[in-house]
């Protein structure tokens, strides 16, 4: 094996290797002694602790078995990098654990470009689809105690995302954010559960990263993060929380 690269790649995975693989580190909550725990190859997309801290959710596309085609999807792994990385769902992205750690959340895109929020049981079975199949939905969070589960969802043509919560069994769905002004997802829990961060981007014009039609770069967009207060009553409006950029929000489990 190639001890200058990573103790689980031999030689014969060579031809599989990309110029840039991902590699999965850990660090103290103040940035120290930061170590690699896995090079994940051709690449990793997110990683969610369970809550006994024993085990890693991860959105990857990599070659589990050398010289085997690469599979894509959620797998799971020991939290300290070593072990088998094992398949729980094909085409399975966005992980969060439910808070006794006996379920996952996640998004299925199925078939290509058509997402939907599903939840299985930690070991793979009692797959259950959720949401709407006729709605792209995505970003599930599993609330803090375990009743509910926030996502968000593409709400019409125009590309706009909303923020919505439901029952952890899919029904009771109850949208929470519904200003057009605004393109709104990654909800993120408080640990109370009283209140959700979501990252918002403005929805009165095209923007990004890409270019358009005519070559044209698109111009940045305005990112904000908001907060939304939850409760059994009725909805209220979003709070902005700063006004300088910000995205995928996450908070503090205490």
């Amino acid at each position: 094996c190639l001890s200058d690269w990573s103790s689980d790649v031999c030689s014969s995975d060579l031809e599989n290797r990309s110029h840039h693989p991902i590699e999965l580190s850990v660090m103290d909550a103040d940035g120290r002694h930061r170590r690699v725990l896995r090079v994940i190859e051709p690449v990793i997309y997110s990683a969610a602790w369970s809550p006994d801290g024993n085990r890693l959710a991860i959105s990857a596309v990599t070659s589990v078995t050398p010289g085997q085609p690469s599979q894509m999807g959620l797998f799971l792994l020991p939290a300290n990098g070593k072990g088998e990385l094992r398949l729980l769902m094909a085409n399975g992205w966005s992980p969060s654990w439910s808070p006794d750690g006996t379920k996952i959340a996640f998004a299925v895109e199925q078939p290509r470009g058509h997402w939907t929020v599903h939840t299985a049981d930690a070991n793979g079975m009692k797959k259950v689809r959720l949401t709407d199949g006729r709605k792209n939905s995505g970003s599930p969070a599993w609330s803090p105690d375990g009743k509910r589960i926030a996502f968000d969802q593409f709400v019409d043509e125009s590309g706009r995302q909303q923020v919505s919560v439901m029952n952890a069994d899919g029904s009771n769905v109850r949208q929470l954010t519904t200003d057009k002004a605004w393109s709104c997802g990654h909800p993120s829990w408080s640990s109370s559960g009283s209140q959700l961060v979501i990252g918002c981007r403005s929805a009165s014009s095209p923007c990004g990263m890409g270019f358009f039609s005519t070559g044209q770069p698109m111009s940045y967009c305005t990112r904000r993060l908001f907060v939304v207060p939850f409760g059994s009553g009725a909805v209220a409006a979003p709070t902005k929380l700063m006004e300088q950029d910000g995205a995928i929000p996450s908070c503090a489990p205490r």
